[in-house]
Formats: structure tokens, C-alpha cells, sequence
């Protein structure tokens, strides 16, 4: 038993060093055409994967979430606000029922709270305040979307 753990062991730690270091040395001119394909792809993943660990995109995919998901509820009541201005609001709430079918729980949440927002802050300081808010809200999501794609795409301003 303690031979097949040390065998097993060992495959994986050569498994591994071919992955990062040997998948590289191999000259893929030289190889039939099955496994040039197969060696080109494996170096693509390697890529691929690398790129991931180092760019952080789980977690930069997180923060994301986690703006867009708080500033949801803003920017519908920022929409329906301006909509409401123009005589849209049924329009809006067809669009969003049509973008949200199946979620109708998370709709009714979405449009009762934004609502709710709208009618508490009609008026005076209270509606300024909360328009700023929102409004810098918005722009902290926009500047975290583009910081993000930049440090991904490795653009120095």
C-alpha cells in the first residue's frame, strides 16, 4: 500500500513539472500532428490558468458582484425616477418583468424598494443627498469595472 501512495506521489509531482516546466521544452515542430494539437492546447490552458492565478479574477469577480449587487437597487430607482419624468414607468417595469421572468420574487423586491426610495426622497435636502449618493455610487461601480479590465489587461494610464 505505502508503494502504490509513493508511485502515486511521484505521477502526480511528474505530472506537474511537465505542466510547468517540460510542456514548454518540447519542440512542436518535431511531433506528430495529434499530439501537436493535444501539446499546443495543454500550453494554451497552462495560459490560461496562469493568467487567472495572476490577474486575481476571482476575486476582482467577487468586488464586482458585490458593487453591482448594492447598486441594483439605486440605479432602478435612479431609472424609474427619469422615467417617471417622461411617462415611462409602465414601460420600464415591462422591461425589467421581460429581463427578470422567472425571478419574480427578485423583481417585486427590486421594484418595491425602488419605489420606496423614490417616494421618500421626493423632497428638498433629502432628495439631493440621496441623488448624490446614488450618483457616486454609480461612478464607484464604473471606476471598479475599469480598474479591474485595466490591471487585467495590463493598461497603465
Amino acid at each position: 500500500m505505502a508503494d502504490k501512495k509513493k508511485s502515486l506521489s511521484e505521477w502526480i509531482l511528474k505530472g506537474v513539472r511537465f505542466l510547468e516546466k517540460d510542456i514548454w521544452q518540447i519542440p512542436l515542430r518535431e511531433l506528430p500532428r495529434g499530439k501537436f494539437i493535444l501539446i499546443k492546447h495543454l500550453r494554451i490552458l497552462m495560459l490560461a490558468l496562469r493568467g487567472f492565478n495572476e490577474d486575481k479574477v476571482s476575486m476582482r469577480a467577487s468586488a464586482l458582484t458585490y458593487y453591482t449587487l448594492f447598486s441594483i437597487v439605486p440605479v432602478v430607482g435612479l431609472a424609474f425616477g427619469i422615467a417617471k419624468g417622461f411617462g415611462l414607468e409602465a414601460y420600464l417595469e415591462r422591461q425589467l418583468a421581460a429581463a427578470l421572468s422567472g425571478r419574480e420574487e427578485v423583481l417585486h423586491w427590486i421594484l418595491s424598494f425602488s419605489k420606496s426610495i423614490l417616494q421618500t426622497t421626493s423632497g428638498g435636502v433629502v432628495a439631493g443627498v440621496g441623488l448624490a449618493i446614488l450618483l457616486y455610487t454609480i461612478f464607484q461601480v464604473m471606476r471598479n469595472i475599469e480598474l479591474s479590465f485595466n490591471d487585467i489587461w495590463q493598461v497603465n494610464k
